[in-house]
């Protein structure tokens, strides 16, 4: 990672016109030991751009289904409280739940209606879907070709 963080500060340092760098990270996983610490970001304050982003509410989440799925809100309440429930508002997290429901056709385009529908009951009580991250990934990587 230290090869990774000099090339973010050269290239940063550089000042390319046109260029933009995009980093992510969670603060509570970044200690002042770290080499992203606050000493990094103090350094190229002037060239950087730091935005808290923080998990969405209940009524984002509700929008962004309803948005996605080409639903009115009132229809997406309850999937939204549920996808809510299993992933506390982690936007990535919502739309790879979003994707294995799709994928195990709890979610699904009805052809009959010509909509998205769900089986709201198999979604709060399947056990194989988990509230747990890394039994989550592991699942998806599980799915992967060989």
């Amino acid at each position: 990672t230290t090869a990774s963080i000099e090339l973010v500060q050269f290239v940063a340092k550089a000042n390319v016109p046109g260029l933009m760098l995009i980093g992510t990270y969670r603060k509570d996983e970044i200690t002042l030991l770290h080499p992203i610490s606050s000493h990094l970001l103090h350094e190229l304050a002037d060239s950087t751009k730091v935005l808290d982003i923080h998990d969405l509410e209940e009524a984002q989440i509700n929008k962004l289904v309803s948005n996605i799925l080409d639903r009115y809100p009132e229809d997406t309440k309850e999937l939204a409280n549920v996808l809510f429930q299993k992933c506390h508002g982690n936007c990535f997290w919502t739309l790879q739940f979003l994707q294995l429901l799709q994928d195990d056709e709890f979610l699904y385009f009805s052809r009959r209606s010509y909509r998205w529908e769900w089986d709201l009951e198999a979604i709060r009580h399947d056990t194989c879907i988990t509230e747990n991250v890394v039994s989550f990934m592991v699942t998806k990587l599980g799915r992967l070709p060989r």
